[in-house]
């Protein structure tokens, strides 16, 4: 199908085929001051079918957590897309440097606005992390903040495949434990 996307500078008409996909997330921009302390985790409560760009994986699962330290604006993210129905089977895998339990390792800040965005990292594929000298995948995150006292998160991410040069893509939401 196709579809029209209006981002402010015009309207741009993207064709996209049955397995391929456009991902987003919206929510409510936080009210007032985001929290002054404290440790939110987060759970996923709900996901886009991942898609790669090439449309040969079919459709991925998702799953993952997330934890942000309001104190020092870190973030930290455990996720893995799964793509068990392609034709070569394919898990992509990431977690941010301290994992969920020691943010402040982990390279990703919230800014000002409470968004939070993570530049390419090494990821696995498939439980590997290293093809030739390369790492197998690396993984970029999007992410913001929403709902009074960032009661719930959205990220969208993206997969670069270094053994395919395929790309895949995502948008999952999540909601604050506490």
């Amino acid at each position: 199908g196709t579809a029209a996307i209006d981002g402010g500078e015009g309207v741009q008409v993207v064709s996209l085929s049955p397995t391929q996909g456009l991902h987003t997330v919206f929510g409510l921009p936080v009210g007032g001051i985001l929290r002054s302390a404290g440790v939110g985790t987060y759970s996923l409560i709900g996901a886009t079918r991942a898609t790669s760009d090439s449309g040969s994986l079919g459709l991925g699962n998702f799953s993952g957590t997330m934890a942000a330290d309001f104190v020092t604006g870190k973030v930290g993210l455990d996720m893995s897309v799964n793509f068990a129905d392609a034709p070569n089977p394919v898990t992509y895998g990431v977690t941010t440097a301290g994992g969920l339990n020691d943010l402040s390792q982990s390279p990703v800040h919230i800014s000002g606005r409470n968004i939070f965005t993570m530049s390419p990292i090494p990821s696995l594929r498939n439980g590997v992390a290293t093809c030739g000298n390369v790492a197998c995948a690396t993984t970029s995150v999007g992410g913001v903040l929403v709902g009074a006292e960032a009661a719930r998160a959205g990220i969208v991410y993206r997969i670069q495949d270094s053994t395919t040069s395929d790309i895949v893509r995502g948008a999952a939401a999540f909601a604050d434990t506490q």
